[in-house]
């Protein structure tokens, strides 16, 4: 049950929720209502005294012309908002420095020069319409996600004026503008392939690339990183103990110039610590790094800048590093986060769930995590041969019984042969894929095989 009490001014009650209602008699004569409930009877105790005071004062308002002056200040600014303006107010709203600042880089290229000066009331269908064609045609060819984001950009822009009272309707409306279109098929390198671009770049940013593709960590993160995130996990159960990770309490974002950046707490995708755990295989080349390159003084940054020893390594000078390599390496296909897909390509072949994959990436859905599996080049014929052992083979001998085999259950020369032939084609085809981990699977197969039929003649 509801409990009020009395108060010389307005009333106080608590609701069966536990929160606590405000309400008073307005000069108006209507009874009035708290817009909110409180948390505590202090806090509408407070509310009701900011509201004694303005009636003492000649200063309340209703609910209603509140809402008539706000409207008419909203019409008001509406009058004069520029497109820049509103551009201004909207990255105001967004929390994430990373978004941020990827979203100023679009305003101030592809919108401002174009929408800038225009008032949002002056802006129509027809030439939101032609933007998007420039964007198309001059401003933004051949590169569909950079246009995709920054008609979202704009989008939400307008829709924060919407929100505002600002606009009463949407002027952007381009069918299909939001629909996700690839620029580029997703690449996946194999392991020799990483460790020819780890050998391409100079010594100091080497295990950028092996964290990159091993660790699945994001180009900011990795720089990011200073000795004291690496952690010996000594708590895992033998025999896996000592494991070591990777926190992950910082990021660097690329600034606006040229040398500019900005370090952000937390990953791109969360503000909070994060970890990974580094591959057995990869534990002593890290320690070797640290010993070799990062900086042993505070900021202690596993991949210290050239220029500005005491800041990370920037993100263009990794950029400009990581093109050098592909072009010496011949591998102009892969971007760095392909290192990213990479590893989680790899880590699906070693057989990890979903679930797995989706911590080890740190997404928020498995469907995020498995959108950055690429089936590796010459998988295809493992699978093949994989699919091959589930299936009735005809060339398979069937299994043995206590009882001597029927005449027609004897396979012949010719079924013999046939199977040498498909063997021959598989490991041929094996040789030519130039992938060594599917010879590897084919000669363990194969080697099996052989032993099955060795204790068959021998029997």
């Amino acid at each position: 049950m509801a409990s009020a009490g009395a108060r010389d001014f307005g009333s106080i009650r608590k609701l069966p929720s536990g929160r606590w209602q405000a309400r008073y008699r307005a000069p108006d004569g209507e009874r009035r209502t708290a817009p909110t409930t409180f948390t505590t009877k202090k806090a509408a105790s407070a509310w009701l005294a900011d509201v004694q005071s303005d009636i003492e004062r000649n200063r309340w308002k209703s609910p209603e012309q509140v809402a008539a002056e706000e409207a008419e200040a909203a019409a008001a600014r509406a009058e004069t908002l520029t497109v820049r303006e509103l551009a201004e107010v909207w990255m105001e709203t967004i929390p994430s420095d990373n978004h941020r600042m990827t979203s100023a880089s679009r305003v101030r290229r592809f919108i401002n020069p174009e929408l800038g000066d225009i008032k949002i009331t002056e802006l129509t269908r027809e030439r939101c319409d032609r933007w998007y064609r420039d964007m198309e045609e001059r401003l933004c060819p051949g590169a569909p996600t950079q246009r995709r984001r920054t008609y979202a950009a704009l989008q939400a822009m307008l829709k924060l004026a919407i929100h505002m009272d600002w606009l009463d309707r949407m002027p952007l409306r381009v069918k299909g503008a939001l629909v996700d279109v690839p620029e580029r098929d997703p690449q996946t390198a194999t392991p020799a392939e990483v460790d020819a671009l780890a050998a391409a770049m100079p010594p100091y940013l080497q295990m950028s690339v092996q964290l990159a593709a091993w660790c699945g960590l994001r180009l900011g993160e990795i720089l990011g990183l200073q000795i004291d995130d690496i952690a010996v996990d000594r708590a895992t159960a033998p025999p896996l103990a000592p494991v070591v990770r990777l926190r992950l309490r910082r990021h660097v974002v690329q600034g606006r110039g040229t040398g500019t950046m900005t370090i952000v707490d937390g990953t791109k995708a969360s503000d909070r610590v994060e970890s990974v755990v580094v591959p057995p295989h990869l534990v002593v080349p890290l320690w070797t790094h640290v010993q070799t390159h990062a900086r042993h003084v505070e900021p202690r940054w596993l991949f210290p800048g050239t220029r500005t020893v005491d800041m990370p390594c920037g993100p263009a000078t990794l950029d400009r590093r990581w093109r050098l390599a592909r072009e010496a390496t011949n591998l102009e296909h892969y971007t760095f986060h392909d290192l990213r897909r990479t590893g989680n390509t790899i880590a699906a072949m070693a057989g990890a769930t979903p679930g797995e994959m989706r911590e080890r990436l740190r997404h928020k859905t498995s469907e995020a995590a498995e959108r950055y599996i690429v089936s590796a080049r010459g998988a295809d014929v493992a699978l093949a041969v994989r699919m091959s052992e589930q299936a009735a083979n005809p060339h398979r001998p069937a299994a043995r019984t206590e009882s001597n085999p029927e005449p027609g259950e004897v396979l012949d020369e010719a079924a013999v042969d046939a199977a040498i032939e498909t063997v021959i084609a598989l490991v041929e085809k094996a040789r030519g894929s130039g992938d060594i981990e599917l010879s590897r699977h084919l000669v363990e197969r194969l080697d099996k095989a052989c032993a099955e039929a060795h204790e068959l003649v021998e029997d």
